[in-house]
């Protein structure tokens, strides 16, 4: 008899998995996943028109559909990686011990990096295998935005308890994911990847200041930015000149955007060119794949400065719908945080939403010129395999959290469902 049941014992737990798996994406956010699909559509489309006439070590590239079927497979990567996310039980993405793993093995991929990394953009910040290039660095922004999820859960738990300020009574785990997090940022910024650690160490700061910091905190913390920040501009502005002739990646391209036509055949060709492709787009551009500026050389068209191709062929129209799905996402992640009512999921929705918000103000702001651009690629819209994959990730794990958050009300309102924890 009991053979006999085993069966469909194992029916039923196949049909239970099935249904729970049907249950998550049920109850994913839609309108996220088309803004998603829009700029992926926009990304193809401008991927391919942008590679065109981009030259490899001196020669063209192999086919004309050579990054386009690349940027295909990282979208198509990254949205199976993004599925197996959201049927990843719940409770991994809140437990410390499978966090600390994680993020300690992105640590010690990125420490790989100084050993065996594969230079790039003047940082040594990739990793190649069996032909591919991957960047840890990506994997972070996930690992420690999730991290910081559980330093506020921690920091607020302290306040209420103690009604004491937070790092007062500090346990085992907050201490370990400060010292991740620093970890992570101390071995990036020696590759050195500037684009990064300013992506990274930004959304974090901007987390603990929304979630974790008193408002006497953060008065104190937002005045030591703004005088760092009056200092920072002042030093490059005074020594532009000595920074654009430097011998330094970095260095140059902090200095060259003061003035970028002072140095346009050296450290200011980028930006120049930058310009003179949204100059030539006009209100409603020349056309896809019409750009007279990639003809002629306009290094990383494809990546960093595809906002400038976008212009260019575009025009104005194209570079505010641009704009404005980026803002959508951006804002449907403020508007889960603020209608969170947990504090581990309030922190990845206002985390997710942080990044997206400051690695497009880098790019968007780099290619106008309004600050430095160090190598900051424009989420789901830029080539780039390890970034879309990944990228495309952390819409999985923002999708997680919607789902969570929606079983949680519905458990509220039908106290019957209250057993049913997906998977």
């Amino acid at each position: 008899m009991q053979k006999a049941k085993q069966p469909n014992h194992a029916k039923q737990s196949r049909q239970h998995f099935l249904d729970q798996i049907r249950y998550n994406f049920s109850r994913m956010d839609w309108w996220i996943l088309l803004i998603v699909g829009l700029l992926s559509v926009y990304s193809l489309i401008m991927v391919y028109s942008s590679t065109q006439y981009l030259l490899e070590n001196g020669a063209t590239v192999p086919t004309p559909l050579h990054y386009l079927s690349r940027q295909m497979f990282g979208i198509g990567l990254g949205l199976a990686v993004s599925a197996v996310a959201i049927c990843l039980p719940y409770r991994l993405y809140i437990e410390p011990f499978w966090l600390f793993v994680a993020n300690g093995l992105i640590a010690f991929l990125i420490l790989l990096t100084r050993f065996i990394g594969v230079s790039g953009g003047g940082a040594r910040s990739w990793l190649s295998f069996m032909g591919l290039n991957f960047q840890p660095g990506e994997l972070a922004k996930i690992g420690l935005i999730l991290l910081m999820g559980i330093l506020c859960v921690k920091s607020r738990r302290e306040v209420l308890l103690t009604k004491e300020r937070w790092f007062a009574n500090m346990d085992y785990e907050s201490v370990i994911s400060i010292g991740l997090m620093l970890l992570d940022l101390v071995l990036i910024f020696a590759q050195p990847d500037m684009g990064m650690f300013m992506i990274i160490s930004a959304t974090l700061l901007l987390v603990a200041l929304a979630l974790i910091m008193n408002s006497k905190t953060q008065k104190g913390v937002l005045l030591a930015l703004a005088l760092v920040g009056v200092g920072l501009i002042t030093w490059i502005y005074t020594n532009a000149d000595k920074l654009a002739t430097s011998d330094h990646y970095q260095l140059r391209r902090f200095g060259s955007f003061v003035n970028p036509f002072k140095y346009a055949k050296a450290a200011g060709y980028q930006l120049v060119n930058a310009y003179i492709a949204i100059s030539r787009g006009g209100l409603f551009g020349r056309g896809i794949g019409h750009s007279l500026t990639k003809q002629e050389g306009l290094p990383a068209g494809h990546t960093d400065y595809i906002l400038a191709v976008i212009g260019e062929e575009s025009g104005l129209v194209g570079l505010v719908v641009v704009v404005l799905l980026l803002s959508a996402l951006i804002f449907l992640c403020f508007r889960w945080a603020a209608k969170s009512q947990d504090t581990f999921r309030r922190a990845v929705f206002t985390g997710v939403g942080c990044l997206l918000l400051v690695q497009s103000s880098l790019n968007i702001g780099g290619v106008s010129g309004l600050v430095p651009l160090t190598g900051v690629t424009l989420p789901f819209v830029s080539y780039g395999g390890t970034s879309m994959v990944l990228t495309m990730m952390l819409v999985g794990v923002l999708q997680v959290m919607i789902i969570e958050e929606k079983r949680v009300l519905e458990a509220q309102v039908s106290p019957v469902k209250e057993d049913y924890h997906g998977i």
